[in-house]
Order: structure tokens, then C-alpha cells, then sequence
């Protein structure tokens, strides 16, 4: 099968309680982040409500609500040690349809968004790849599939700060790094965790619910199948 992906980045949710950041992903993308994925119109921009009995899970949105999501067994994300083996990694015969992606050009890991057969494939069996660094699966929000990263984007409360999270919590031991989102706004930051990419939702709802942030979302990749 040739399976082409439209590519997009996607930051949680499309509406962010500071005024500045409720623009579209693609807004967010470029004020974010230079990256080489693209951006096309999908009709995935906003969110759709699933219900909470439908749902695998959820992680918190504008102003602390809910969003819940299903997961997606067909459809995985990989991380890689670098794009070389990103790029080897799309030839896996496992895999029925594949491509690599860039988030960022500092970005030194290599991403690969895939389809699977989920009846003779499983995260354990991806993990056995030597190119495979990470694996888990996409989540389901209405028609729309999302690839969970291993970032999450915060806004501290005034009072509190990165380093006061680094030094004060114990998930400050699993950051990889933070970076502030705007230069002239010291409260909105990206996390990179040392984390598994399966467990970032979780980690999201960890620190929403510390009450010191004003927003903890996911960040995830967008990828919409265009046609097999």
C-alpha cells in the first residue's frame, strides 16, 4: 500500500487561555517552532468532544476542562536516535504505510508516523527494532488523529516559575529541557520530558493538577491520511 501523509504540527488545544496563543496550529506552529512539516487545511483545527464513557482517557484543556480521546491501535508514532534512522526505519515491512517527520531543525531525534496491522503488531514488537527509541500509539479526538510527542506546553501562575518546578517537584528530575515560548512572556514555556511518549498525556494531568500552572496541554503531530 502507499499511504501518503498530510503533515501538520498541532499544539493543545487550539484555544490557550492567553489571548496571544488562541490562533489556529498553524499560528502556533509558526510562532513556535521552524519546522519542515506543512500545514493544509484538514477540518482538524478545532477539537470535537468525545464522551467520557467512550473515551481511553483525558488530559486537561481550556480553563481545566476535559478532553477526552481514544486510542488509535493502528496508528503509531517512533522516535528514532536520529533522521538517518528515521528514514531507514519507513522501510520496515511491518509497517503499512510510513513517513519520517522533523520537528524542529535543533531537533536531533529522528520521528516516524506509521500504520499497522494492530492484529499482528504490537508496541512490544515495534520496541524490538533497532532503530526504535520510543513507540506508542495515536489518540482519537472525532475524525481527527493526533501523535503524542514528548512535550508538553505550560503557562506557570505568577509565583512560580521553571526553576521553581525543576528543583520543587519531583518531575523536575524527568526535564530535558524548557524553553520559554515567548521572549516577552516568562510564564509560557515548552517542556521536553525524558519520558516515555505514551506516558506524556499523564504527565500533562500531573501538573495541571499541582494548580501551578494556568495551562499544561500535550503537544502532538497531526497527520491526517490523505489517500491509499
Amino acid at each position: 500500500m502507499n499511504i501518503k501523509f498530510n503533515k501538520i504540527l498541532f499544539v493543545e488545544p487550539d484555544k490557550i487561555t492567553r489571548a496571544k496563543l488562541k490562533g489556529t496550529a498553524a499560528t502556533v506552529a509558526s510562532l513556535c517552532i521552524v519546522c519542515t512539516l506543512f500545514f493544509m487545511a484538514s477540518g482538524c483545527g478545532r477539537q470535537e468532544s468525545v464522551p467520557a464513557e467512550e473515551g481511553d482517557g483525558f488530559y486537561y484543556v481550556n480553563e481545566g476542562k476535559k478532553q477526552f480521546y481514544s486510542i488509535s491501535k493502528d496508528k503509531v508514532i517512533l522516535k528514532t536516535k536520529s533522521e538517518t534512522d528515521a528514514k531507514n526505519l519507513c522501510k520496515h515491512p511491518v509497517f503499512l504505510g510510513a513517513s519520517d517527520i522533523k520537528f524542529t531543525h535543533e531537533d536531533i531525534d529522528g520521528w516516524v508516523i506509521a500504520i499497522i496491522d494492530p492484529q499482528k503488531t504490537k508496541l512490544n514488537d515495534l520496541m524490538q527494532i533497532p532503530e526504535v527509541v520510543d513507540a506508542t500509539y495515536a489518540i482519537n479526538i472525532g475524525p481527527c488523529v493526533y501523535y503524542p510527542t514528548d512535550m508538553i506546553s505550560v503557562g506557570f501562575q505568577h509565583g512560580y516559575s521553571p526553576d521553581h518546578f525543576v528543583n520543587h517537584h519531583e518531575l523536575g528530575e524527568s526535564v530535558k529541557s524548557i524553553k520559554q515560548f515567548f521572549k516577552d512572556d516568562p510564564q509560557i514555556h515548552i517542556i521536553t520530558f525524558n519520558a516515555k511518549m505514551g506516558d506524556i498525556i499523564e504527565i500533562s494531568r500531573r501538573l495541571y493538577e499541582t494548580g501551578w500552572f494556568e495551562f499544561a496541554m500535550p503537544i502532538f503531530f497531526g497527520g491526517i491520511i490523505l489517500g491509499i
